[in-house]
């Protein structure tokens, strides 16, 4: 073999190595598409997921603003029942004195209605014992009409 031969057998490896090479470069070109594509593919997920989460942060803003809103109405309105109710305390307090006092009341009542049985009790004796006196007064007149010559007063 001469200097020729080795080197057109020498050019022909290398030219076998330099496609081989080639090979491997397209090779790692699909995969590097393939990989960009991929990656193309997570950034957009990547994008998808900063997009929910910034929406879902702006989402935890407004709640904890509504939170806020909510509590401080709350707060309003638990103040406004504490008045109500410090006035009903007051109210009750003013109903009970009043009722005290129609209890004091009543019981000076009772005592007055049996003060006004006993006197209408005893009114009831007199009227019975000035009945019996009046109806013995007259059956006396009826009896000495004859004999007085004073014109009596007749009850019958």
């Amino acid at each position: 073999m001469n200097g020729e031969e080795k080197i057109l057998t020498l050019l022909g490896e290398i030219k076998t190595d330099i496609d081989g090479v080639k090979a491997d470069i397209d090779g790692i070109k699909a995969d590097l598409k393939h990989n960009s594509r991929r990656l193309d593919k997570y950034e957009m997920q990547q994008s998808n997921i900063y997009t929910s989460v910034k929406a879902q942060t702006l989402g935890v803003k407004m709640l904890e603003t509504d939170m806020f809103k909510l509590r401080e109405e709350s707060n309003m309105h638990f103040d406004a029942l504490r008045e109500d109710v410090s006035a009903l305390k007051e109210d009750v307090s003013v109903l009970k004195e009043d009722v005290s006092e129609l209890k004091e009341d009543v019981s000076g009542l009772r005592e007055d209605i049996v003060d006004i049985k006993d006197d209408l009790d005893e009114l009831k004796e007199h009227a019975e014992v000035t009945r019996s006196t009046s109806n013995k007064l007259a059956e006396w007149a009826d009896r000495v009409d004859d004999k007085i010559d004073v014109p009596l007063l007749k009850f019958s």
